[in-house]
């Protein structure tokens, strides 16, 4: 467990120490077990909470990594073992509803259950699993459930990731980095989380990332916290190639595209493991300048002129828009891709420079920091 403070533009680590996980259902102390001691800062505070909830999982362990491993205190013999004569300071009692034992007492059993593991739903004992509402209760003390928990519990949609520049688009990203702000402290020489599917010969590196704040025209946010998004060409490689991931069960494959020279086009490709294939092409060379006739207000009008310009540069010569490749498939295809491993890869062909960023699978980026940002509806102009 690690005790860290809050920074405007970073989270920097002062100590690692123990400390209760607030907004938890209940927390059981580590302190004074034997093994837990402050931190060396290589980890082994960290190390030995693993290997005590290990050690309820799995019974048989002495020690956990099986080799060169923390050791697990269930047994008189693991204390005198390394000199500790204090039986509370063995590591397992039961703590459940129906348990009424104190730390270390000789009465309970110390194999690991009954704690840990055993309070989850595949341990069996989440019936009798305790809770903290003022003290040890069952589940059946708290009275409504569901309202303890809205109470209680952060949803497992919320997003806290403690940066809010470092957040996708939902509390589990559907593609991780693809903002490329998942990063602490940049090195121009080091590869970009998430974007280094070619171990071996990577050229794309963190010097590909540019600061929104310094494109020009840009207005730098307020916070000062950078907000990367990734040059292609100008000196960088072309091509990025994100790391293999399920393709999500819905939603199309959303990227935002701030192209200011008007050349090339943009190829995006979505290919799963089975080689599989979707492609979409922004032509970064044309611009979608148009008026709509308001006196023709056709539907089928209106489609068709959407469509011979969807894939052109509107808004994206001033600031980042929005651009999608369809996933909008039939049942044949759709078991083709969904849940499928697959990996995006993003080429330039015969342009100058383009900026790419916000490149998810549900929803708009939540970042409003941008230069500008449209999406395609925001086109259409009438005379």
């Amino acid at each position: 467990m690690s005790q860290t403070r809050l920074h405007p533009n970073r989270i920097l680590v002062d100590e690692i120490q123990p400390h209760k996980l607030y907004n938890s259902g209940f927390n059981v102390s580590l302190n004074n077990l034997a093994g837990f001691k402050p931190d060396d800062g290589a980890g082994a505070s960290h190390r030995a909470a693993l290997a005590w909830y290990a050690g309820t999982a799995n019974l048989n362990e002495s020690q956990f990594p099986s080799e060169n491993g923390e050791t697990i205190y269930r047994r008189l013999g693991d204390l005198a073992e390394n000199n500790i004569a204090d039986a509370t300071k063995t590591w397992y009692t039961p703590d459940h509803t129906n348990a009424s034992f104190t730390q270390g007492d000789t009465k309970a059993p110390w194999e690991g259950i009954g704690t840990g593991w055993f309070n989850s739903v595949l341990g069996g004992g989440s019936e009798v699993r305790p809770y903290f509402d003022g003290g040890k209760n069952s589940k059946s003390e708290l009275g409504d459930f569901e309202e303890y928990l809205k109470n209680n519990r952060v949803s497992v949609y919320e997003d806290n990731t403690p940066i809010p520049a470092m957040r996708g688009d939902f509390a589990v990203p559907t593609l991780f980095n693809g903002n490329f702000d998942a990063i602490f402290y940049p090195n121009s020489i080091q590869n970009i989380p998430g974007w280094y599917s070619n171990r071996t010969d990577n050229k794309l590196k963190q010097s590909a990332l540019i600061d929104v704040a310094g494109i020009p025209g840009a207005t730098p946010p307020s916070n000062g916290i950078p907000n990367y998004a990734l040059l292609l060409g100008a000196g960088n490689p072309t091509q990025a190639t994100h790391d293999s991931f399920v393709v999500p069960d819905w939603g199309n494959l959303r990227f935002d595209v701030f192209a200011p020279v008007q050349s090339g086009q943009l190829n995006v490709k979505l290919e799963t493991i089975d080689g599989q294939s979707k492609d979409v092409t922004v032509n970064l060379a044309e611009d979608a300048n148009f008026l709509i006739d308001s006196t023709n207000n056709q539907i089928q009008n209106t489609k068709d002129i959407y469509s011979d310009i969807e894939n052109k540069i509107g808004f994206g010569r001033k600031g980042f828009e929005t651009f999608q490749l369809k996933l909008n498939l039939t049942d044949s295809e759709i078991a083709e891709f969904r849940g499928k491993p697959a990996k995006i890869t993003f080429s330039l062909d015969g342009g100058d420079s383009v900026y790419i960023d916000n490149v998810f699978f549900k929803g708009y980026s939540r970042d409003t920091r941008k230069i500008g940002h449209d999406v395609k509806f925001c086109k259409y102009k009438t005379k």
